[in-house]
């Protein structure tokens, strides 16, 4: 009995390991779910004024304009993909739990290593498989005017980071809301999709 169990265990690692999705797997699938502009465990470094309107206002507002201007904020067409299924619900919580007392600072900010690989395994998405995609954003800099956002690719079912880039954009336009929200246009137009599967899809 005790060896048929063994078998039992053994057959369900082995199964979930070749199940497992990698790195090359971000580029044959042809779709992706998109899960939003992570806002967790960011930092608005320098003087911000209204702050309790970026945590209430602003996190939902830079996360639909990736369903109210889809043609100009198109997940589908910067990462290639035939299909991209929309779930932000589950960084939205995420985001609705930030503190505005603990969003500002006045020094550089940076994530600790492995912060999101911790920020990935903590989501909890309904979602049970396939490739997912978030932008986690580290920063967003008033004194050098620049976002700096992970661009980051999962496996939903194991919660395992497959590759993450960080992108850094220049913020800029009329409004706050324009303003920052040129830095997530513009770490769409810098993702570098032909460098990044030569440097995690290698033949």
């Amino acid at each position: 009995m005790r060896h048929i169990l063994l078998l039992i265990i053994t057959f369900f690692i082995i199964q979930n390991i070749s199940l497992a999705q990698s790195p090359c797997d971000v580029y044959t699938s042809t779709e992706v779910v998109w899960y939003g502009v992570d806002f967790s465990h960011s930092r608005f470094v320098g003087q911000f004024n209204n702050v309790n309107e970026i945590t209430s206002y602003y996190f939902k507002n830079w996360n639909g304009l990736f369903i109210n201007e889809s043609e100009k904020y198109n997940i589908r067409k910067y990462y290639r993909k035939k299909s991209v299924i929309n779930e932000l619900s589950t960084v939205e919580k995420l985001n609705n739990q930030v503190l505005a007392d603990s969003l500002i600072v006045y020094n550089s900010y940076s994530f600790k290593q492995g912060e999101v690989d911790q920020i990935i395994s903590a989501y909890q998405t309904p979602q049970t498989s396939g490739i997912g995609l978030v932008f986690i954003v580290e920063s967003f800099d008033k004194t050098k005017d620049m976002g700096f956002v992970y661009v980051t690719f999962f496996d939903i079912a194991t919660k395992k980071v497959l590759f993450t880039e960080k992108v850094t954009s220049p913020a800029g336009g009329i409004g706050f809301r324009n303003f920052w929200a040129k830095s997530i246009f513009m770490t769409l137009e810098k993702s570098n999709i032909k460098k990044w599967h030569k440097k995690y899809c290698k033949k």
